[in-house]
């Protein structure tokens, strides 16, 4: 029966087969490939997109007075949307900016708060009001945006940026939970109050 298997006739059918296979399967990865570069296009634009819906939230928040305009905090978080639009083909970079940036007020508040002075205290307590605000804005900014980006988009772009959105605000609400929760109300409160 192995002399049937390389009978000059079958063997000709199996490199017909074959080859008609490779092209068919050179085409299917063709397709493949374009379809991936046609996701990876179209989940770069759905995070540009959800970038806009987030940084009018911040417009938004400044609006209704929760944002306030006379410190770094707007300031702050347009740059985080800046920084992330530079970023849209690999994900949401939003939160890493303003966590780098956190980091940096953070240890330079510490530097400051070993320091006695009236003056150091002030700065050192200003600072860290700053970033709380910032993470408040951040947090509630970012959760309405999701929730705009739902009633806007579809899809699996919609899926992919949600998942990175969400990433972002787990990352932000545990940020804020290492804050103490005493400033933290008090801060939510002086936002609900304006």
């Amino acid at each position: 029966w192995t002399q049937g298997m390389f009978d000059p006739c079958k063997e000709g059918i199996v490199r017909t087969v074959i080859a008609a296979t490779m092209e068919e399967h050179e085409q299917q990865s063709k397709h493949q490939h374009l379809e991936k570069a046609d996701f990876a296009d179209a989940i770069t634009v759905s995070r540009d997109a959800f970038l806009r819906i987030l940084n009018a939230e911040y417009w938004i928040l400044t609006d209704h007075g929760a944002l306030p305009v006379d410190t770094d905090v707007l300031f702050n978080l347009l740059a985080s949307v800046d920084h992330a639009k530079d970023y849209v083909e690999t994900g949401l970079a939003d939160w890493d900016y303003l966590d780098r940036l956190f980091k940096q007020e953070t240890l330079c508040a510490d530097k400051c708060g070993v320091y006695t002075n009236i003056v150091a205290r002030v700065f050192t307590t200003g600072l860290r009001d700053i970033v709380t605000i910032t993470a408040l804005c951040y947090i509630e900014a970012l959760t309405v945006a999701i929730g705009r980006a739902h009633r806007h988009m579809s899809g699996a772009c919609l899926e992919q940026v949600t998942k990175e959105a969400q990433q972002n605000l787990e990352a932000a609400q545990g940020f804020l939970a290492t804050i103490d929760q005493e400033d933290v109300s008090m801060l939510r409160t002086w936002q609900l109050c304006r």
